[in-house]
């Protein structure tokens, strides 16, 4: 078959596509009821160091009470004192960096971007790092009590420090960073610049549990069936990260350079054997991990994609009522 590649037909295309959407956009925010899917929204901690899945919070996608840093709160008593809570710019309000020094822990973030940060003032410890002090808001969070907000101290100490990203691929050219690791001379500008660019292993950890485990749409339908779903997938993917943190062991190597699909394509394969209860498990076992162990990510190279889609929508119009509404003006 030729398909037609004149300039006409591809600016049709596009026309025709970007209407799709428009189209799209404009019946998502008057969907009617029966007509869309559910949404919860999802807060996880995970470990930097295993990829495991720590903890998860959910709530609905809208009503009181059910944004990231409400559900946060319900979650972060699994850190200890020493620990570091490495998060992206959402997160760095003063009652999340109070808490972090009432616990104990410290806490590695983006600058909020509704902060106004000036590297003239504070505390300079060099170019572009700078002790500031944040200081008590007016207004109380929504899931904070008022004994809570009463018990904030008046002012907190915040370590700013700015550092340039050269990699290509990043559309960020400056990072600002709020810690609580004040000591210039113990924890560097370069140290933690490291260390944040850690926080896209969780974006990768996230993709093998949403998308390899097939965890994008949820199959089922009351709230304690779907959070049942949720703790199932979240159990077999540790299951999955203990193979992993295992092979890292025996092989010495670092878990995030083993591929997580390839460690479930290679349980998959050895599972028969290792149901049957067989006597030679301890050998199978070490070939199983022998195999984990043989297909390593590695530092791959900067890949440099443009944020636009390849596939075209399917030409079938939007649903705008419930399906059994449909089929009955079908029938």
């Amino acid at each position: 078959m030729v398909v037609p590649s004149d300039q006409s037909t591809r600016l049709n295309d596009r026309n025709q596509h970007a209407d799709f959407q428009k189209e799209s956009c404009h019946l998502f925010l008057v969907q009617k009821k029966g007509c869309g899917f559910p949404i919860m929204r999802c807060v996880m901690l995970y470990c930097l160091g295993s990829g495991a899945a720590l903890e998860i919070a959910m709530a609905p996608y809208r009503g009181k009470e059910t944004g990231e840093n409400s559900l946060l709160q319900t979650i972060i008593g699994l850190l200890f004192p020493g620990e570091i809570l490495l998060a992206d710019r959402y997160y760095a309000t003063f009652a999340n960096i109070h808490g972090a020094y009432r616990r104990g822990y410290d806490v590695v973030m983006r600058a909020h971007h509704k902060r106004k940060i000036d590297f003239r003032k504070g505390y300079k410890q060099g170019s572009c790092d700078q002790i500031v002090a944040y200081h008590k808001p007016a207004y109380r969070s929504v899931w904070m009590s008022k004994q809570e907000y009463d018990h904030l101290d008046d002012f907190i100490l915040v370590r700013h420090l700015r550092y340039r990203v050269t990699q290509k691929g990043f559309r960020v050219r400056y990072v600002v960073l709020a810690t609580t690791l004040l000591d210039a001379s113990k924890y560097s500008v370069e140290d933690l610049a490291d260390l944040y660019a850690q926080r896209w292993q969780v974006e990768l950890d996230i993709r093998s549990l949403k998308t390899h485990m097939q965890m994008e749409h949820l199959r089922c339908k009351s709230p304690s069936m779907v959070r049942k779903e949720i703790y199932a997938h979240m159990i077999s993917y540790n299951l999955i990260r203990d193979l992993i943190v295992r092979t890292a062991i025996r092989y010495s190597t670092a878990p995030k350079y083993l591929s997580h699909t390839a460690a479930v394509q290679s349980l998959n394969a050895f599972s028969e054997k290792l149901q049957a209860g067989s006597s030679r498990i301890e050998s199978l076992e070490r070939a199983l991990l022998e195999s984990i162990s043989e297909h390593s990510v590695g530092d791959r190279k900067p890949r440099v994609h443009p944020r636009e889609i390849k596939r075209r929508p399917k030409q079938y119009p939007l649903m705008n009522r419930p399906r059994h509404a449909a089929r009955r003006s079908a029938a």
